[in-house]
């Protein structure tokens, strides 16, 4: 039998990742991992073709059950699925379009982007090996944050939801179905060796069970319309002479597209797409560089280790960064009344913008090692974050711990031309409309046109 070609080339695997601590954590991961999903006390096995066979049969069956329930219903849960997503995720989906849909075995296939051959599996350039490291990571999350969606099922908003669509008894049995299913799909993550399942996911893609397609829409008008409003903004021009053009740039957003077999599986490619829509700030401007990066990560044998290693890392992270907020909220309780504040702080960690790829792989080992340099880091980090939301009224940035900037730390005159025409760009592509008329301004007054 002839050698699949990806097999001859290096997988790149979570394990010597440089934002991980050591292999150590990973082991800790594992056992952690199996001993939730195993049943009795007992770890949970792999490699236990048995046991694999019989909760493959299990999850054909509840897959085949879920299937003929929903046939009718599809538009119903299709709104329902959406709700609850606008419910948990609404404050940073604005300006966003959700195409969520429930399809039929083998569609999924047609959203994935065309398979290419790898043109290497990672080099020696060590910039490329730590982009390579930080996309790792932040693979894990995006994928570690959608298998979490299970707390979004269980949700009371959820179940009165599905039991408004099937009724009381019909719809306790399918939500009770769809647990069933989301726990052994789980558990096969862990007893499936990680180069079988790599293979049963690249010999048939037909039995996907969901996928997800980010996406910015009309991205070329979009830059002849912002290099309009610029210009004119350039020359005098002022935001209210401007307000169509600009109101149309904001129709150009993002949009996220969503499909899955089942009701959790669409839950969980939604929230997958917010996550990849959030690490978008990752990826270099350089798309040659960037390609390179995405064909050292994108292998099914990296989704396999995702599968396992994602849910994990998720949740340390998310445990770190809730138990930071936490101590901020000692002398301001009301920090946590703040929509997806957990998700602005991992935009913000991740946006190459703002951390270096070498700063967020320290930060990131730090965080898994607890210690109290990162939880320092990352104060500073949400204080950012606060600033930002428009909250430096609420919240007293000396209360919570942090530093408030100081004045010159505003004084353009020290930055060069090109710095300030950086953040005109970056402005104009946050949408800050009022901050780039301001840097406009400065750069007209520091560097006039001879």
């Amino acid at each position: 039998m002839i050698k699949k070609y990806t097999k001859f080339l290096e997988e790149v695997t979570i394990k010597g990742n440089s934002g991980i601590p050591n292999d150590d954590y990973l082991s800790d991961s594992e056992r952690r991992a199996r001993a939730r999903l195993g049943s009795n006390g007992n770890p949970l096995p792999e490699a236990d073709f048995r046991l694999i066979s019989q909760n493959g049969m299990e999850l054909m069956r509840l897959l085949h059950i879920s299937s003929s329930l929903i046939v009718g219903k599809e538009r119903e849960l299709e709104k329902l699925a959406k709700k609850a997503i606008l419910s948990n995720y609404g404050s940073i989906l604005d300006g966003v379009e959700l195409d969520i849909r429930l399809v039929k075995r083998g569609e999924p296939k047609d959203l994935m982007e065309p398979g290419e051959m790898p043109v290497f599996r990672i080099t020696n350039d060590p910039e490329l090996r730590k982009e390579v490291d930080k996309a790792k990571l932040l693979n894990n999350i995006i994928q570690g944050e959608a298998k979490n969606t299970k707390s979004l099922l269980h949700t009371e908003e959820v179940k009165e939801g599905i039991n408004g669509i099937f009724g009381k008894e019909l719809g306790e049995f399918i939500f009770d179905t769809w647990d069933k299913m989301t726990k052994i799909a789980d558990k096969m993550d862990w007893m499936v060796p990680v180069s079988a399942k790599s293979d049963m996911m690249e010999d048939d893609p037909n039995g996907l069970a969901g996928a997800v397609k980010v996406e910015w829409k009309g991205s070329d008008d979009k830059k002849d319309l912002s290099d309009k409003v610029l210009k004119s903004l350039e020359n005098d021009g002022d935001i209210k002479d401007n307000e169509d053009d600009i109101s149309e740039l904001f129709s150009y957003g993002p949009k996220i597209t969503a499909v899955g077999l089942d009701f959790p599986m669409l839950l969980h490619e939604t929230v997958k797409g917010i996550y990849e829509l959030i690490a978008a700030h990752s990826i270099p401007d350089d798309p040659e560089f960037a390609n390179k990066i995405k064909s050292n990560v994108s292998s099914f044998a990296d989704e396999a280790e995702d599968f396992r290693y994602g849910p994990e890392i998720a949740s340390d992270l998310r445990d770190f960064v809730n138990s930071v907020i936490d101590s901020m909220s000692k002398t301001n309780s009301s920090i946590w009344e703040i929509d997806n504040l957990r998700e602005f702080v991992f935009g913000k960690m991740v946006d190459r913008k703002y951390l270096t790829t070498d700063d967020f792989l320290k930060l990131f080992k730090g965080i898994l090692s607890n210690t109290d340099e990162a939880k320092s880091k990352l104060k500073l980090i949400i204080g950012d974050v606060l600033k930002e939301l428009g909250d430096v009224q609420t919240f007293n940035m000396d209360d919570l711990g942090l530093e408030s900037p100081s004045e010159d730390e505003d004084d353009y005159s020290k930055l060069s031309k090109r710095e300030i025409e950086k953040m005109i760009d970056d402005s104009l592509d946050d949408g800050n409309f009022t901050k780039v008329k301001e840097l406009t301004e400065i750069l007209n007054k520091y560097f006039p046109e001879k």
